[in-house]
């Protein structure tokens, strides 16, 4: 006699067997973050500092960018907290990206342009009051701080005469088409730059793969 409930020997087979499919479920998150004004108070960025600290690295960040730029002290705590970013920061320009709006957007890892994306790069602006002597420290101080940080974050995107002629008080406007050709080039600079300073560090060990950006658009 059978017992009520007991499963055939065909059954108890099936239930035993190997998986033929096994799901794994990953958890990721897209963070939207909104640049669509002027750069103000450092003070005003706690929350996207707070994303961009703590976004893991199966992340992905999109870093929407509309704006004429601003304060160079807020932008450099924004560009430290995308260099620091785990996740991946894709830069979105929607229109204008000017003065620091610029530095920030060519610290992300991607970006996506539309046929209306533009830029302009200029140097610094500031002021100095006080004593004559104050005021020509500060000058020769403000100078050599203008031309590292515009090299640091031009170059490869612009030429050395490109870059000369922001120091010299030119600014540089370009369109979404010219955007993209350079940012082609700059992953490129970007890229090579980042295993020299790898190899530098590590002469004599294997070099440690480094994050390569690669540059995502919108159809134009």
């Amino acid at each position: 006699m059978k017992n009520r409930g007991a499963k055939n020997d065909n059954e108890l087979t099936g239930l035993l067997s190997a998986p033929q499919v096994l799901t794994k479920t990953y958890a990721n998150s897209v963070i939207d973050i909104y640049l669509d004004g002027e750069i103000t108070d450092p003070d005003r960025y706690r929350e996207a500092y707070h994303a961009l600290s703590n976004a893991a690295p199966q992340d992905i960040i999109f870093l929407h960018i509309n704006s004429v730029g601003g304060r160079l002290d807020a932008g450099i705590q924004i560009i430290n907290h995308i260099n620091r970013c785990e996740a991946r920061v894709v830069g979105v320009l929607h229109m204008e990206c000017a003065s620091m709006a610029s530095a920030i957007a060519l610290a992300c890892d991607d970006w996506e342009l539309n046929t209306f994306s533009t830029m302009m790069i200029h140097s610094c602006s500031y002021g100095a009051v006080g004593k004559q002597s104050d005021i020509l420290s500060r000058v020769e101080f403000s100078t050599k701080f203008n031309e590292e940080f515009i090299r640091e974050t031009y170059s490869g995107f612009l030429s050395e005469e490109e870059i000369k002629a922001v120091l010299r008080g030119d600014d540089l406007y370009f369109g979404s088409k010219q955007i993209d050709k350079r940012l082609e080039a700059f992953v490129e600079y970007r890229s090579n730059h980042e295993e020299e300073e790898v190899e530098e560090i590590l002469p004599d060990e294997k070099p440690i793969p480094v994050r390569k950006p690669r540059v995502k658009k919108e159809a134009v």
